[in-house]
């Protein structure tokens, strides 16, 4: 998530908040610069404004070579640079997006001036998901050592909204006393971890009544639709991930979700692997691309992108 805060803080701050895919550069300049008498810091948060001005497609920039850098912003983007760069000190606007490219048209723009600054919002990984872990657990009144807090990273991934979840229960569990890596394994990793990777198993052998005895039992057992798809998601990138390191002999850095990744965690997923060749890993990551921008689309739902996930993940043989 990018964020730039164009501006200085101040006291007593008022807040307001625009529809960035609706609202006029325009009429969020002049939102900026209206003040009450009790407020001393005018606040504007916009979400979604940056990620209308995203560059073409390769392609037709390859086409339009010459007309694309001076088609990049419209005459009203370019007169709400200027404006916004000339806001009082008391005003401040806050632009949220996710996932923009780095030729963003009206992101280049606003981070050329003085007073920008651009923030990449990053989910936590390795030493700073431990930690985050540790602050979540204090903050429900618990104690988590490095050992259990890295064990739960791994059994429940990335997923700060459901890692969270699995804090406080938890906490509940502990009672007062150190949450320690037993406790971890006893309560989360045959509800998620141990099925996710069956499900994944599942799917990379073709089983497909297997696959959705796991699917459907991973419902059962309370996880969401969302959470699930986040999860086979994220052990096909890491199974792309280490395709690719091993096409370079293991002489690449690990990147992306294999970096901080537990040791267990590699080696399973090293084992899931070796059933994948490239053809096939990359048809698997248009199936979650797919699934993904239908969900985000709102083509379908959750679970429905994840049915129709699973179908397209599996071997063309065994879906007769």
């Amino acid at each position: 998530m990018l964020a730039p805060y164009l501006a200085v803080e101040g006291e007593n701050p008022e807040t307001v908040r625009l529809d960035g895919p609706t609202a006029t550069p325009a009429q969020i300049a002049t939102a900026c610069q209206q003040f009450s008498l009790l407020s001393g810091t005018r606040i504007v948060v916009v979400e979604g404004l940056l990620s209308r001005f995203e560059p073409e497609k390769p392609a037709r920039d390859r086409a339009r070579k010459g007309k694309a850098k001076k088609a990049g912003l419209s005459p009203e983007g370019e007169s709400f640079v200027p404006r916004v760069a000339g806001l009082p000190d008391k005003s401040v606007l806050v632009l949220l997006d996710a996932e923009l490219k780095a030729g963003n048209y009206l992101l280049k723009a606003l981070k050329a001036q003085p007073n920008a600054d651009v923030r990449e919002m990053l989910p936590p990984r390795g030493d700073s998901l431990v930690a985050w872990i540790r602050e979540r657990a204090a903050a429900a009144d618990a104690r988590i050592d490095d050992d259990a807090a890295r064990q739960l990273g791994v059994l429940a991934g990335a997923d700060l909204w459901q890692l969270n979840s699995e804090i406080q229960k938890l906490a509940v569990y502990a009672d007062g006393k150190p949450i320690t890596a037993e406790m971890v394994r006893s309560m989360t990793a045959s509800s998620v971890s141990s099925t996710i990777f069956m499900l994944v198993d599942a799917i990379v052998e073709g089983k497909q009544t297997d696959a959705r005895r796991r699917l459907d039992q991973m419902y059962r057992d309370g996880l969401s639709a969302g959470y699930v798809f986040t999860m086979v998601g994220r052990q096909i990138r890491i199974i792309a991930q280490l395709l690719e390191a091993r096409q370079h002999r293991g002489g690449a850095q690990p990147v992306g979700e294999l970096a901080g990744l537990h040791e267990f965690a590699v080696r399973r997923a090293r084992d899931q692997a070796r059933k994948f060749d490239e053809p096939r890993v990359r048809t698997a990551l248009e199936a979650v691309v797919a699934a993904d921008r239908s969900i985000k689309t709102g083509l379908c739902d959750d679970r429905t992108a994840m049915e129709q996930m699973v179908t397209d993940l599996l071997p063309a043989p065994s879906r007769t």
